[in-house]
């Protein structure tokens, strides 16, 4: 199966949409508080990717 660079570019895309997330998550777990967390971000974001 051969690459081409717009699969190269989507598979970027997954893995920066991903780990944009951990920063967040960590945060909350070292924290304790999900005050600044806006569930209509997180749910519009996920709903578009």
């Amino acid at each position: 199966m051969a690459f081409h660079l717009t699969d190269l570019i989507g598979y970027g895309a997954a893995f920066l949409t991903t780990v944009s997330f951990v920063p967040q998550a960590w945060l909350t777990v070292r924290t304790r508080d999900v005050s600044g967390i806006s569930l209509g971000m997180y749910t519009l974001f996920t709903a578009g990717v």
